[in-house]
């Protein structure tokens, strides 16, 4: 909603009340459609037509589907028995549904191009096979990180639809020109709006002041924040503000608001409007480290846990051997770099800004600017050839 007015073409922007409910109402202008309040009696009659076939045929033909779910000696069937019926039921006929009307929308206003931003959910997979069906461009502008091996696919989705992907960095090419089922897709390196030089804060840095640590709330992650107020106290001279997650209920935090030291932020303010005054900023794999690494802040990523060093591993394709300055992976490290960065000691900040720095690079193409961004996009779009 926010790119589309800046690519200078008409445009119209179709969602599902879902999706639209998280929005302010000042973004929902007259080009923008909710997909369920246009869906005609004809449309819902016909996906309660589909889905009565799709379960019939579902009922009729459990054997085969159980034979055909048995691979390598594993019969899948039997673990997924209870939940294999939705796919009949709900996600064939939603996908047809939503097949059917942007169909029926795409006949009728004969765009060149479609643009989405997600991969895999039933409403934009429907509509970018109904923009194949016909002969329309398909876009897709990553909104957030992709992810750094393959094994993300199951979370994201093959990118086997698209003319076009404009991605963050030359990691996601890659990943994605390293998928048999998304290798036709052209992958543009454009970076993102997300992050670019011109939205850096200006950080102050005041040496006689206590050290401020700001940190970026995940979720099941209070075994970290013990260990970093534990270390915080243990240290002195530091003051910790937590910023909770945006869509999560931050009062689980409310009993750190207590410490002196420490201050628990609740309000969906954003997270960019706070960090002129951080000296460190630490997270386990909140994607706001990188606005903080792109300040110029020095990041921190505690991955106490080894499902979250795992996560940071598959999305943003780090590790505690090659990136061992700004992966924590333990209670007794964490303490040996907070008290290094009191005391103040030059040649720590160094080596986690060199790691960061590199690791920054390789994961976002940064711009000066949105426009070097929209610019790049609108180049490919506005081609006669697909580069």
């Amino acid at each position: 909603i926010n790119l589309a007015p800046r690519l200078g073409k008409e445009y119209a922007i179709f969602t599902t009340s879902n999706a639209a409910s998280n929005l302010s109402s000042k973004l929902l202008n007259k080009n923008v459609y909710i997909v369920d309040e246009y869906l005609s009696d004809d449309l819902w009659r016909e996906f309660e037509n589909t889905q009565k076939k799709a379960s019939f045929f579902f009922h009729e033909n459990l054997d085969s589907i159980e034979k055909n779910l048995n691979i390598r000696g594993i019969n899948f069937y039997e673990m997924y028995q209870n939940v294999l019926i939705n796919i009949w039921k709900y996600v064939i006929p939603q996908s047809e549904l939503y097949y059917q009307f942007m169909d029926n929308a795409f006949k009728e206003m004969r765009p060149k191009h479609v643009i989405g931003v997600r991969v895999r959910r039933l409403f934009e997979r429907a509509s970018f096979v109904a923009a194949k069906a016909n002969n329309i461009d398909t876009n897709i502008i990553l909104h957030d990180v992709l992810g750094c091996t393959v094994d993300d696919y199951y979370q994201t989705g093959h990118f086997d639809l698209f003319d076009n992907v404009f991605v963050w960095g030359e990691i996601h090419k890659k990943m994605i020109q390293s998928d048999i089922l998304s290798s036709k897709s052209n992958v543009h390196v454009v970076g993102t709006m997300n992050f670019t030089r011109q939205h850096a804060t200006k950080v102050s840095m005041d040496i006689n002041k206590n050290l401020h640590l700001m940190y970026a709330a995940t979720r099941n992650d209070l075994r970290v924040v013990d260990q970093l107020i534990r270390a915080a106290k243990k240290i002195g001279g530091i003051s910790i503000t937590i910023k909770s997650h945006p869509n999560k209920d931050g009062t689980i935090y409310d009993k750190y608001s207590s410490l002196a030291f420490v201050t628990v932020i609740k309000k969906k303010i954003p997270i960019q409007e706070m960090m002129s005054k951080v000296d460190i900023f630490a997270t386990t794999y909140s994607s706001s480290h990188i606005y903080a690494a792109m300040c110029g802040i020095p990041i921190l990523l505690l991955a106490f846990d080894p499902v979250v060093e795992n996560n940071l591993k598959k999305i943003f394709g780090l590790s505690r051997h090659k990136d061992k300055d700004i992966v924590i992976t333990d209670k007794k490290q964490l303490f040996q770099v907070v008290r290094e960065f009191q005391m103040n000691k030059k040649n720590n900040r160094k080596n986690i800004m060199t790691q960061q720095d590199e690791y920054i690079n390789n994961l976002i193409y940064l711009r000066d600017r949105e426009e070097d961004v929209i610019t790049d996009i609108l180049n490919v779009l506005n081609s006669k050839k697909i580069a």
